[in-house]
């Protein structure tokens, strides 16, 4: 082999070492590169605490329904990722939203529903958190609602006594709170227990023309119509502005049947209706039956005056639960 061809075997083999070393250095410098690219970031699902803002504002804007879809989704997104605190939140958020819509709707059906969803949802929260003031007061007030009472719905009505007394318990001082737990007692027919949460508001509050009303009506529940009666009077002394013709009704009322404990206080029954008539302005059907019924039993009605009255006296709103309707036969 001569003096040039291995000159040349050696400069090639040289320039094809240092080929390979360049294209060694480029594809480590690729590779090097390519490690230090960061990947597009991958589009995110909102968080629980999002969607709870979100639905929160959409509430606020009255958009009802798309705020309860967003409002159950923070609901189970906080529950899937153990978010126990913000799962409670957005199932608040769903019971006010339910609420919120039952007392929008016009049919007794679609309201009904609406609260009893409602219930559900502090119903989920109170078993899990006991403490959480809202759901308790949240579950009260649906058993409480008119529209659960008229329903007949016992179950929900009990669950209204045990989420009051939990509010109790929690807030003590809260006569709002001791005055509901007094209905929810009434409710579920419990007038004793009733009787006894009254009397102990009454004594907080002895001014409170309401709180007077309410043990009125307890009291003529249980049979006390003469200390029914009484109650109604103080009631109707102390605040004689603030009295409506359904008070005064249910003051006739526990007159005409607390004769064994109060005496025959007939007359005073008589004006407590014509009040209630006079300040209804002729709209108290109550009013004008138990006149008519007083009258009669003192053998000097004008059942014919009385009786064209009454068919052309307005029949009250369905929609009104009055507490007469539990003091009249």
């Amino acid at each position: 082999m001569g003096a040039e061809q291995l000159a040349s075997e050696q400069a090639f083999e040289q320039a094809a070492s240092e080929q390979a070393a360049s294209q060694q250095a480029a594809s480590e410098q690729a590779a090097s590169q390519q490690a230090h690219v960061e990947p597009a970031p991958a589009e995110q699902a909102p968080g629980a605490q999002l969607m709870l803002r979100q639905a929160m504002a959409l509430a606020k804007l009255g958009s009802q329904e798309t705020a309860l879809k967003t409002a159950s989704a923070a609901a189970a997104t906080a529950q899937a990722n153990g978010e126990e605190r913000m799962w409670a939140e957005a199932q608040l958020l769903v019971g006010q939203i339910h609420a919120t819509v039952a007392q929008q709707l016009a049919s007794e059906e679609g309201e009904l529903q609406a609260v009893q969803e409602s219930a559900a949802a502090f119903r989920a929260v109170v078993r899990l958190l006991p403490t959480v003031l809202p759901a308790q007061v949240g579950l009260g007030n649906a058993a409480i609602s008119p529209v659960v009472t008229e329903a007949k719905d016992t179950a929900l009505a009990q669950e209204g006594v045990a989420a009051w007394t939990a509010a109790v318990n929690l807030v003590p001082s809260s006569l709002d709170y001791q005055q509901a737990l007094g209905r929810a007692h009434g409710n579920v027919a419990d007038d004793a227990a009733a009787v006894e949460v009254y009397r102990k508001v009454a004594t907080l509050a002895p001014t409170n023309t309401a709180v007077g009303n309410e043990l009125g009506v307890a009291l003529h529940r249980a049979g006390k119509y003469g200390e029914a009666a009484e109650a109604f009077s103080a009631a109707i002394t102390l605040n004689p502005g603030e009295i409506g013709d359904v008070m005064q009704v249910n003051f006739g009322h526990a007159l005409m049947l607390g004769h064994d404990t109060a005496g025959d206080r007939d007359e005073e029954a008589e004006a407590a209706f014509r009040h209630a008539i006079l300040i209804s302005s002729g709209t108290s059907t109550d009013a004008y039956r138990l006149l008519a019924t007083l009258q009669h039993d003192q053998h000097r009605h004008q059942p014919s005056t009385l009786a064209s009255k009454l068919a052309q006296a307005p029949m009250p709103s369905q929609r009104t639960i009055s507490l007469v309707r539990h003091l009249t036969p």
